[in-house]
């Protein structure tokens, strides 16, 4: 029996079209093989997994790990993105549009070019690259809307598909339909747009190296059989316990030969942001971006971004059931999934109607990032436990002050447990605040890098602003600005933040903490007030002690409190013309009229009875405490209760070791604070 009668009787109807590749190639780019006996040809054709069963499998390609056919969005979400972009300010671009074609190891002498080229035409730039996976006939439908409105990007083709999941999980290579529309593919060519080579060859090759090569070759010789095939970029597809998959194939010497441009997934073109919607329904997706709309409205002119998409995610043409059981709970999610149950989606008008509403509210946040030099913000320095939320308080209940408590500007530039904050990091981060409810958000951001994104947006929440709200003002920064990348930016932030409250409350000035180095604050305000509150060493360890989770080595302790008391000594005597004041929390607590009184004439401001009086007033902090450790005590009168508190509670041994890390007793005796029991 003769190989082509043979695979006659175990191909199913639907895939005769791969008789003719069995003939010639017998798709490992083997070449032509002489004619053998049927047993080979059965055990041949079984390697291959080309079953009678075939049909069935097509039929479940509704796989849990990579629902090609199920659909998440409507397809004029995609299509209704391209019609707005052509009419935007955008300049939609694809690969053909690049400094020059790149080279393995030359992508970022391109990137520096182009972006210099950009930045005189002052453009910004998105370029949409579709990988096509699977339903071939959807790309098809998102390409006529290109070639209508003239508006070019790059697709990425498969030559054959087979069923991944079935590779995934069973280990067998198992073909599937993949009907490419050759005549709209070549419309779009003709238009500018430009087509690229899918490899999935090691898949193909049921991974064996050396044949996934010849077939990659293979491939792009028959697809340049239509198309220019200039790029490629690897599918995601298998990846094997010793880590080989489709991206580690040893390619670089074929791209040559080919003349073949790597742009994506193993190798890149460079971008200043990336959004993928791959992998939408696997829970995983829940740590990576979702929403393009924000990686669109980040692009300033001189910076280009790469939208990669899946058409066959957005195939309601031929199921209208909807399936995006991950990000169901996104609010731009449910406003495109509520238009579209209604039977009015219109894809163009919905993308103008966000991009409006979005620049509308940037704008809105954008305007707290305003720094004046004539501000006269108050900013309380001092050690943990050394009545800094106390202070604050005080200033909070003046009738004209909008205090924010704690700040913590590292937490917007220092990553959590050593990780990198990107810009995909950062849009992702305030895309969870905006799009969850409070909890939801912090569970989501509970992890690294972005731990300390959720503790800046918890305490963000002590200045009055919801989760959401501190999503917004995020957005506004990176928008408008960049990525945070030192303190000076993390501070406007933390500014904003505090004039978010100044703006709701009408007030005259505002404040916060002071953490880091003084002089960044000064130089984004140099007419700030900055009090420093020193606070009785030992009754800072006895408070450490007992509250939160401090801690304290009473060595180290002693040792920071005689370094923190200098610093600031030495910054009071070198800047004699800036507003910086001590304050003895000691003196405070035991008159606090006569102390502020005398504060506020230091400072230039009016004292206000009220400000003494701090536990009467509703505070923004006491809304919502949220664990923050003298919230309960700042709600009771002021009194004198915490002073030598240290004598109940320090152990002898705790005592003599803070008074070694000080060097000695003479700070006690300059301000007649008590050491001795």
């Amino acid at each position: 029996m003769k190989l082509r009668d043979l695979a006659k009787k175990v191909l199913p109807a639907s895939a005769k079209y791969r008789l003719k590749k069995l003939k010639s190639r017998l798709h490992w780019g083997l070449g032509t093989m002489p004619e053998i006996d049927a047993e080979a040809d059965m055990e041949f054709l079984n390697s291959l997994e080309i079953a009678k069963d075939q049909r069935k499998d097509r039929k479940d390609d509704g796989m849990p790990d990579y629902p090609n056919t199920r659909p998440h969005l409507a397809i004029d979400f995609l299509s209704g993105l391209i019609r707005w972009l052509a009419e935007s300010d955008f300049h939609v671009m694809s690969y053909a549009d690049l400094a020059y074609p790149v080279k393995l190891g030359t992508e970022a002498s391109e990137f520096t070019r182009w972006i210099a080229g950009a930045q005189k035409r002052n453009e910004r730039a998105v370029l949409l690259q579709y990988d096509v996976d699977a339903r071939p006939d959807i790309t098809t439908e998102v390409l006529k809307t290109h070639i209508e409105y003239g508006v070019t990007a790059n697709v990425m083709i498969f030559r054959r598909k087979i069923f991944d999941w079935k590779l995934k999980s069973e280990g067998r290579v198992v073909f599937d339909e993949y009907n490419l529309d050759y005549k709209t593919l070549e419309k779009f060519q003709d238009i500018g747009g430009v087509i690229g080579y899918h490899c999935n060859s090691f898949d193909l090759s049921g991974g064996d190296e050396t044949k996934a090569l010849d077939i990659f070759a293979d491939d792009v010789a028959q697809l340049r059989k239509h198309f220019d095939i200039p790029i490629m970029s690897m599918h995601g597809g298998h990846v094997t316990p010793e880590g080989k998959c489709n991206a580690t194939q040893p390619v670089e010497k074929l791209l040559k030969e080919l003349g073949l441009v790597w742009v994506h997934n193993g190798h890149s073109v460079y971008f200043h942001s990336k959004w993928a919607d791959g992998s939408a329904s696997n829970p995983r997706y829940r740590n990576e971006s979702s929403n393009l709309l924000d990686f669109l409205l980040s692009t300033n002119p001189g910076e280009r971004t790469r939208l990669l998409l899946h058409p066959q995610y957005y195939n309601d043409t031929s199921n209208s059931k909807f399936d995006f059981p991950i990000l169901h709970d996104m609010e731009w999610v449910k406003s495109a999934k509520i238009e579209v149950d209604k039977g009015a989606f219109d894809g163009k008008k919905y993308w103008s109607n966000r991009y409006s509403q979005s620049v509308k509210s940037i704008d809105s946040f954008e305007k707290l990032y305003h720094t004046d030099k004539e501000e006269c913000p108050v900013f309380i320095n001092g050690m943990s436990r050394s009545g800094t939320t106390l202070m604050v308080s005080m200033f909070d209940a003046h009738p004209d002050g909008a205090m924010a408590y704690e700040s913590y500007p590292r937490y917007l530039y220092v990553p959590s447990d050593d990780g990198v904050l990107t810009v995909e990091e950062f849009i992702y981060a305030y895309q969870v605040l905006i799009n969850h409810d409070e909890h939801e958000a912090f569970r989501l951001l509970n992890r690294a890098p972005l731990r300390n994104l959720m503790k800046f947006a918890a305490v963000t929440s002590w200045t009055g602003m919801t989760t959401k709200e501190t999503g917004e003002l995020l957005r506004a920064y990176l928008v408008k600005h960049h990525r945070v990348n030192d303190a000076l930016e993390a501070l406007k932030i933390v500014a904003a933040s505090a004039r978010f409250k100044l703006r709701n409350q009408n007030a005259q000035f505002w404040g916060t903490k002071c953490q880091g180095n003084y002089d960044d604050y000064f130089t984004l305000w140099p007419k700030a007030k900055l009090i420093g509150i020193f606070r009785n060493g030992l009754d800072i360890l006895a408070s450490q002690q007992t509250k939160g989770a401090f801690n304290p080595d009473a060595f180290k302790l002693g040792k920071q409190w005689k370094e923190h008391h200098d610093r600031f000594q030495r910054y009071l005597a070198a800047n004699p013309e800036r507003t910086v004041v001590p304050v003895i929390y000691d003196h405070l607590v035991a008159d606090p009229e006569t102390v502020m009184h005398d504060l506020c004439d230091q400072i230039g401001m009016q004292f206000h009875p009220q400000m003494i009086k701090q536990h009467e007033k509703e505070s923004t902090l006491t809304k919502q405490p949220r664990g923050q450790l003298s919230v309960d005590r700042i709600q009771q009168p002021i009194d004198t209760a915490s002073i030598g508190q240290w004598k109940q509670i320090l152990s002898d041994e705790d005592v003599t070791a803070f008074l070694e890390g000080c060097g000695d007793t003479s700070l006690f005796e300059r301000y007649k604070m008590e050491w001795k029991r």
